[in-house]
This record gives structure tokens, C-alpha cells and sequence, in this order.
């Protein structure tokens, strides 16, 4: 997701948004989209649940980046509309990655648990933003676009097998959760 932000101005130019001033009309659009969409998940996370915004956040962010990359040399405003979507979009799984951990974990490895995640989920920005542009370079746009939304379909199979709702639940009662017969923490 942060790469994808870092390098908008230059993705959207690879899929037809030239430079200059629609490149950067695209790119305003496009950060418009990334700052709503974080309003949404805030409102509905204790209505519809941890589990469906993920879940539907990762299909429709899927969904955007496979348009992206299936189909060549779409108008501009389709390229805004697919990256607007991803923008909103991914407003559920940003805002999840401070709560969800927090609520999954027993208290006495908590600190931990979420300090392992958080890393992680650092070092996959650092990697991803670091191989973005030489995956574009080496693969093209397109192909990049559907490697991305390969690795979103991954983060929803992931979500569907395994992500528990924890909506209404005390962190004691989901410190105790299982996942298929298994304790998570």
C-alpha cells in the first residue's frame, strides 16, 4: 500500500496519465481517496465488524488492481476511478493493523506479538517499496499491477481461512480464542 502512495505519480503516468498536470491531478485524487477512506472502517468497526471490513476491503482492493492491470490503455478517469477505489479501499486494512493485533493476542505475550507484527508489516513496506520500481522496470506496469493484486487476493484467502470477528469482545474473551482447534497466542 505505501508503495503503491510512493510511486502513484509515476504509476499512474505508466497507465496513461502522461506527466504534468494530469499525472498530478491524478495523484491528488488518488490521495484524496487514500485519506477518506480511512473515515469508513473507524465508523464501522464496532457495527460491521473486524472480519467483514477486511474481508471486503481486500476483495475490492483486489479487484481494483486486477482492472489496473487486465486492462491496457483505459481512459484516464478509469485509471483514477481503479486507483480511487484501492485508495478507499485500503483504508480497512490500515486502520485494522493498530486494533486487530491488540484484540488477538493474550496479555501476557500482547507487547510482543504486536511488536513482531508491526516489524513485519515494516519490512514488507521497506521490500515492497524498494522492489516496486524495479518490478515495473522489469516486468511492466501491467504485470506489476497484477502481482500486486495477487499479493491482496493472498492478504483476502488469508483473511477468509483464518481472520476471527472479534466485534463486541472483551480482549479477555479473545485472548482465549482459537483458530481450528488452536489457541492464537
Amino acid at each position: 500500500m505505501f508503495a503503491i502512495y510512493t510511486f502513484g505519480p509515476q504509476i499512474v503516468g505508466l497507465l496513461g496519465l502522461g506527466v504534468g498536470k494530469n499525472a498530478a491531478l491524478g495523484n491528488v485524487v488518488i490521495s484524496l481517496f487514500f485519506m477518506l477512506g480511512c473515515i469508513p472502517p473507524m465508523l464501522w468497526l464496532n457495527t460491521a465488524g473486524r472480519r467483514p471490513l477486511l474481508i471486503g476491503s481486500f476483495a475490492m482492493m483486489t479487484l481494483a488492481l486486477a482492472v489496473l492491470g487486465l486492462i491496457p490503455d483505459m481512459g484516464i478517469w478509469l485509471v483514477v476511478m481503479a486507483f480511487a477505489v484501492y485508495a478507499f479501499f485500503s483504508g480497512g486494512p490500515g486502520n485494522l493493523q493498530w486494533l486487530y493485533p491488540n484484540e488477538l493476542f493474550p496479555t501476557d505475550i500482547r507487547a510482543s506479538a504486536v511488536g513482531v507484527i508491526m516489524s513485519l508489516s515494516r519490512i514488507g513496506t521497506i521490500v515492497s517499496t524498494w522492489a516496486l520500481p524495479i518490478f515495473i522496470n522489469n516486468y511492466g506496469i501491467s504485470n506489476t499491477m497484477l502481482m500486486e493484486a495477487g499479493i491482496s487476493l493472498f492478504g483476502l484467502l488469508i483473511s477468509v481461512a483464518f481472520a476471527p470477528e472479534t466485534r463486541g469482545m472483551s480482549l479477555a474473551q479473545t485472548s482465549n480464542m482459537t483458530i481450528r482447534g488452536q489457541r492464537m497466542g
